[in-house]
């Protein structure tokens, strides 16, 4: 069974809309996702009926090879119940609730890395009924993804299959039922997916 391994305030900006400090050069932010996290398409994305405002994070998602390297990549969501991982970081209590709920983790077709190009060239977006929301590119990580395979494996023990979630840029927001969501991976059709809230 894969780990799912989830890096935080991997890009300046989006840290600092979240009101927290970008570090380049202190360790990873990680946290984990239980594999029923996980959501392939078509979905449906569902929205935990107990929840307060769910927001999308869209993200670079590597799949581990031999060796920890990148051997395949995707597109997906860190879904996100705000106000409790807000009311959690308050009282500084770990976030599992906010971020591992059952569905939290869409997961868009995996293409092999070596038919994307290099890695910190990628540039992805999220669009929310039509209109972009997320714009990612993976030269403005604060940590790159050899960096985080290779720290990732130091401190855990990486595994062929393990998924990492590498960080979401600026722009996450709030979703609702009927939103309709498309995931794009520029020049890479193949890694986009879409999905619907219900």
């Amino acid at each position: 069974m894969a780990t799912i391994y989830c890096i935080g305030r991997n890009y300046a900006a989006h840290a600092r809309e979240m009101g927290a400090p970008a570090d380049a050069e202190g360790e990873p932010v990680v946290f984990l996702k239980p594999e029923a996290a996980r959501l392939e398409p078509p979905g449906p994305i569902r929205l935990p009926p107990d929840a307060g405002a769910i927001h999308h994070e869209a993200e670079l998602v590597v799949r581990v090879g031999a060796g920890a390297v990148a051997e395949a990549l995707a597109l997906g969501l860190d879904l996100t119940d705000r106000p409790r991982q807000a009311a959690a970081r308050a009282a500084g209590l770990p976030w599992a609730r906010a971020k591992g709920f059952r569905g939290s983790a869409p997961l868009g077709p995996f293409v092999p890395a070596a038919d994307v190009g290099p890695l910190d060239q990628l540039t992805f977006t999220l669009a929310v009924n039509g209109a972009v929301r997320q714009h990612g590119h993976a030269a403005r990580m604060l940590h790159s993804v050899p960096r985080l395979l290779a720290y990732l494996d130091e401190v855990f023990g990486l595994r062929p299959g393990d998924l990492v979630y590498t960080g979401t840029p600026e722009g996450v927001g709030p979703l609702a039922l009927g939103d309709r969501l498309v995931l794009a991976l520029a020049g890479v059709a193949a890694a986009g997916s879409r999905w619907e809230v219900a």
